[in-house]
């Protein structure tokens, strides 16, 4: 299996987005361990409410939301590629001295 900090090295910028692409549309995170977890509350709390006065729960009453997630785009700051490569080779530099 290969290290997480090799992969700083081998992809380039339009992978990296594609990798970030594909995790919205199928979350392989802590995204994925929130709905689960949400999904057993969801389940609990449908078992035991009173039917007749308490709407069924959906499964976003116990998600945790990104304050930033359904904002417009433009609205937000965004970073250049420039900035990204920085931060991402920060990252690589820093591992690579921990090694040392």
């Amino acid at each position: 299996m290969l290290h997480p900090d090799f992969l700083l090295d081998a992809l380039d910028a339009q992978q990296l987005t594609e990798w970030e692409a594909y995790e919205v549309l199928e979350p392989f995170g802590e995204e994925r361990g929130d709905r689960r977890s949400a999904q057993i509350c969801q389940v609990l709390a449908n078992v035991n409410r009173d039917s007749r006065n308490t709407p069924v729960f959906e499964i976003d009453d116990f998600m945790f939301h990104d304050l930033d997630r359904g904002k417009d785009p433009e609205e937000s700051e965004q970073q250049s590629p420039e900035e990204m490569k920085q931060v991402l080779m920060g990252v690589r530099n820093r591992k690579k001295e921990k090694r040392k």
